[in-house]
């Protein structure tokens, strides 16, 4: 049995054309309001406030459904929504509307209109960009967005789920970019405090932390390159004592007195104060606790009394 397979044609589809489209809402709690699309971008239904139509209706769900414009129509596809999207009197999922149609999701009826109006998308000949791969309508015509955002010096903002390949966007549009030569940093912001996220991305001065660090940011557009100390600077580190000398001599001075170090950090955390070396060892005796005038009489009166 000799079995026939359709071999996929890259890049057989440059560009698209398609017709506006608007959705009214004809029957609920936001009647009267409408959405007319201006490009073949998603257009997402929910109550969320980033969607394309936001709804007020309780039985909508935050992100209800979406629209997808591409060559063989515009396609409804349902967010697993709580109270389901029908089209007449069946409950769906994914299905290409015709205009006139009526979409009711909880309380809410739409009318998906055609307008006369055309739009044309041009799409990429390539299914890729840098790492990224894609041979879908939308991913295509993200590819022919993507050169002419890497040539702008403008900041770029990705938004996306967790693993839809935001840094690999990124990083592809780094390399395209004018600045391919300076090196591509990432900062997760989401694992750095809040008290620090200024230090981390624009520096601080030497005495706030244990070293003077430029940041992120002045890192990025050095390129890399060693960044130049200031003049008091380095007056302090040329006053600042020697290393300990090499060898076994020094290695071991060295441990002595982080042993010291340690016994005194031991000694405050119980409560003791530490007291002159005598013999080698160092002597810690209990800390006197600290008493009110009113407590020091009283003491003396009860040690009187006793002595009688």
């Amino acid at each position: 049995m000799t079995t026939v397979s359709t071999s996929l044609l890259r890049g057989s589809v440059k560009d698209f054309r398609f017709h506006r489209f608007a959705l009214r809402v004809i029957d609920g709690l936001d009647k009267g309001k409408e959405y007319v699309c201006s490009s073949a971008a998603e257009v997402s239904v929910g109550t969320g406030e980033s969607n394309s139509l936001v709804l007020t209706d309780p039985t909508v769900s935050r992100y209800h459904f979406v629209l997808q414009v591409g060559p063989q129509g515009v396609q409804l596809r349902d967010l697993d929504s709580t109270n389901g999207t029908m089209l007449g009197a069946f409950r769906l999922g994914i299905a290409f509307l015709n205009s006139g149609a009526i979409i009711t999701l909880g309380m809410t009826r739409l009318r998906y209109d055609e307008l006369a109006e055309q739009l044309d998308e041009s799409l990429s000949e390539d299914d890729f960009f840098g790492r990224a791969l894609g041979r879908s309508v939308a991913m295509r015509r993200l590819f022919s967005l993507l050169p002419r955002i890497a040539a702008a010096d403008s900041t770029v903002l990705i938004e996306g789920e967790t693993g839809t390949g935001k840094g690999v966007l990124a990083e592809a549009i780094h390399a395209a970019s004018a600045r391919a030569a300076r090196p591509f940093v990432v900062v997760d912001c989401g694992s750095i405090p809040p008290a620090l996220i200024e230090s981390e991305l624009f520096g601080h001065e030497r005495g706030a932390f244990h070293r003077r660090d430029p940041g992120t940011h002045r890192r990025v557009r050095a390129g890399g390159r060693r960044h130049r100390v200031p003049r008091r600077a380095r007056r302090a580190s040329a006053r600042a004592p020697a290393e300990t000398p090499a060898g076994p001599r020094g290695a071991h001075r060295q441990a002595r007195r982080r042993q010291r170090s340690d016994r005194a950090r031991r000694a405050r955390h119980r409560g003791e104060q530490p007291q002159p070396e005598v013999g080698g060892e160092p002597r810690h005796v209990p800390r006197r606790p600290l008493l009110s005038p009113q407590h020091r009489a009283h003491r003396s009166a009860a040690a009187a009394r006793a002595s009688r």
